[in-house]
């Protein structure tokens, strides 16, 4: 990494750029990823599997491992991460040294894939993670280490993030999970690594401490893990970061910049150019705008062993996004004053329109063509307008980026006209702030896009609280149309997915299936209308359920799947679920969505319609589990008090119903948490 952070460092809120890491071409909907399957593997392998290893290609991974291997649930792995232009040649050597030393392995399963992985909107720290092995020892990670030293011949690509760096060549190491866990951590479900002292987070972003031959191999061949990066950049905040690098503020030099980091063969763009060589374009495009106003003036062109810097002017100002909805009168005027403030925000907006359009004009002179005039590429200053980030600009017609633009903005070729319409947008945009991001879905008709124009000019006119609240389109005829387009979209046979849904759905392997992210909810919110899922749902969620890992929870885990298989009549296969999952209370997590509450709820459902004593006596502890230590002060329905609350209320509930017991305690309970939190909240409301 370049800019390390420090005691001081204040981040801002980054953008989860590896969200989309499971959007595709040409595909409406979030994907698994499955379809990869059908790419060419990007090493060939059979010569392992005729020498008797076992060797099992998924879409994301081709994993190895000699027939006998047995590897131990936790320890130090080696990552090999060669550079893009010695990229098949690298990867052959280092399997050849790992093979022969019968240490299991897996290599990326596709170049499409090693693409993806590398790619701007990858997880950053999947980046360079080519080659992965499993030694089993601190012996077998030293000679490991010490032949792919000598065997690998290239300086490598990416530093991996949270990784120790052998000198600068492609060997990093990192202790890890070797077999996938996962923990409950503050409401949701994280990789886990377990150790003597039991299951902790895999903290993908610190490597750990060396083993000590480790480190005496380092100094022994006169090479150590690679230092941090010395920079003259003081008072940092993280504006943004990708697998490409970062977006920077501070002082450099001691002077107010704004640093924009490319790493070395990452950050690949749809074309396949890196976040480095797209720096160094938009360096030269600045060298041509300077003094022109049309962009922040250059300050440096720094190359460094991991790629390159970019250093320019801090411009004053916020994004145009966050100005444009801090000022939409319908988002904060009141009745008195939303007509005085729909036209003090046209004039407005056609001020900044104008000025951007003024920027765009010296730009044009110059011979740039911007590529992205978007909200999130245009500060605000009062009335003045800036344009930033020139990534996917053209400089006398040549365009290095390609595919780095905004959906309803951008467009593949930077053209003097195609700035001119995304500027056009941001008036569509002023005027009603869903019309850009519709436009780019498809069948879209022109009629839908004026009535919708209008829509929104009428929201800026006189008198729109008198028309607030309106039915834009009846209940009834609204949820029918959901109805169908659920039924329409279910997969129940897909390994995936059962039902489109948010990128959240593939962080787990319960995801897909729990009631927060998956099928358990859409059934679940089905049968709260008063629908019936179809029976071929409920034998998929069954089937997908019995194969899954035991990952606990009612809103991210099992036990929603649970309750749900119970309440649709599949009393057996929620018993055989509950007896999978863990038994004991967490006496740490109380919250709905993961810990002792929803469990608790979940299982006093099974017991409503099995009435199993094994099953009362877990629900019961996890009950006791919830009183005896007090919640987190969270606000929200997954991680707070109301969460917790409506699990005890249920769980009353059935007591009551079924005679197992008083619920007057629980219900008391209950109470107190959903009366304590407003007043004991510490944290955002988390939904």
């Amino acid at each position: 990494m370049f800019i390390v952070e420090s005691e001081d460092t204040t981040k801002g809120v980054p953008v989860q750029a590896d969200d989309l890491a499971h959007v595709f071409e040409g595909r409406c909907f979030f994907e698994a990823g499955d379809h990869l399957l059908a790419e060419a593997p990007l090493i060939e392998l059979e010569q392992l599997r005729h020498a008797g290893w076992r060797v099992h290609r998924d879409a994301w991974w081709t994993r190895c491992a000699p027939a006998d291997s047995r590897l131990p649930p936790s320890g130090w792995k080696v990552h090999v991460s060669p550079d893009i232009a010695h990229l098949t040649a690298e990867i052959e050597r280092a399997i050849e040294v790992v093979s022969a030393h019968r240490i299991a392995f897996k290599v990326r399963s596709s170049a499409a894939v090693e693409r993806r992985s590398r790619s701007k909107f990858a997880s950053r720290t999947q980046v360079g993670k080519t080659v992965v092995a499993y030694p089993r020892s601190a012996d077998e990670l030293v000679a490991l280490c010490a032949e792919l030293d000598g065997a690998l011949r290239h300086p490598g690509g990416p530093t991996i993030v949270g990784d120790l760096r052998i000198g600068s060549g492609p060997i990093h190491v990192r202790h890890g999970a070797f077999e996938p866990t996962w923990i409950a951590r503050d409401g949701v479900i994280v990789p886990g690594v377990l150790d003597d002292d039991g299951v902790a987070p895999d903290d993908r972003t610190a490597a750990g401490a060396p083993p000590a031959a480790l480190s005496r191999l380092l100094a022994e061949t006169g090479r150590a893990a690679a230092p941090a990066i010395s920079l003259p950049l003081e008072r940092v905040t993280v504006l943004h970061r990708t697998a490409g690098g970062g977006v920077y503020a501070g002082l450099w030099r001691g002077v107010p910049a704004v640093v924009k980091e490319g790493r070395r063969d990452a950050g690949l763009d749809a074309g396949g150019t890196t976040a480095a060589e797209r720096l160094r374009h938009e360096a030269r495009v600045l060298t041509r705008l300077s003094g022109s106003g049309a962009g922040p003036e250059l300050v440096e062109l720094v190359e460094t062993p991991d790629g390159t810097l970019l250093v320019m002017e801090q411009l004053p100002g916020t994004t145009l996004h966050r100005s444009f909805a801090a000022r939409h009168p319908p988002a904060f005027a009141d009745e008195h004053t939303i007509d005085a403030a729909g036209i003090d925000y046209r004039r407005w907006s056609a001020r900044i329109r104008a000025r951007v359009g003024d920027r765009l004009a010296a730009a044009h002179a110059r011979g740039v063509a911007h590529g992205d005039v978007s909200p999130q590429n245009v500060l605000v200053d009062g009335d003045e307008a800036y344009l930033i980030d020139y990534e996917s600009a053209a400089l006398d017609g040549v365009q290095v980026a390609q595919g780095i633009v905004t959906p309803g903005f951008g467009s593949l070729e930077a053209t003097p006209a195609t700035d001119l319409a995304a500027a056009d947008a941001l008036e569509t945009l002023f005027v009603n702030p869903l019309l850009p991001a519709l436009s780019v879905h498809r069948p879209w008709s022109e009629g839908t896009r004026t009535d919708m124009y209008e829509a929104g000019l009428a929201d800026l006119a006189p008198g729109f609280r008198s028309r607030a609240g309106r039915e834009l389109v009846p209940q009834e005829e609204l949820e029918t149309a959901l109805r169908l387009g659920i039924h329409r979209v279910a997969t129940p046979e897909a390994p995936g997915r059962m039902f489109p849904g948010g990128v959240r759905s593939f962080r787990h392997p319960a995801a897909p299936l729990s009631v927060a992210h998956g099928a358990a909810g859409v059934i679940s919110a089905l049968r709260a209308r008063g629908d019936i899922a179809e029976p071929a749902w409920i034998d998929a969620l069954e089937e997908h359920a019995r194969r899954a890992p035991a990952i606990p929870g009612a809103g991210e885990g099992l036990h929603g799947v649970l309750r749900v298989l119970a309440e649709a009549g599949r009393v057996d296969a929620a018993r055989e679920l509950a007896d999978r999952l863990p038994a004991a209370p967490t006496f740490e997590d109380a919250s709905w969505s993961t810990g002792d509450a929803g469990r608790a709820a979940c299982l006093f459902s099974l017991y409503r319609v099995g009435r199993d004593a094994w099953v009362l006596d877990r629900a019961i502890a996890h009950v006791d589990a919830v009183v005896a230590a007090p919640p987190r002060p969270q606000t929200g329905l997954a991680r707070g008090l109301a969460g917790i609350a409506l699990a005890l209320a249920a769980c009353a509930g059935t007591i009551a119903d079924t005679g197992a017991g008083d619920p007057g305690p629980l219900t008391a309970v209950a109470r107190r948490l959903l009366a304590e939190e407003p007043r004991r909240s510490t944290t955002p409301p988390c939904c």
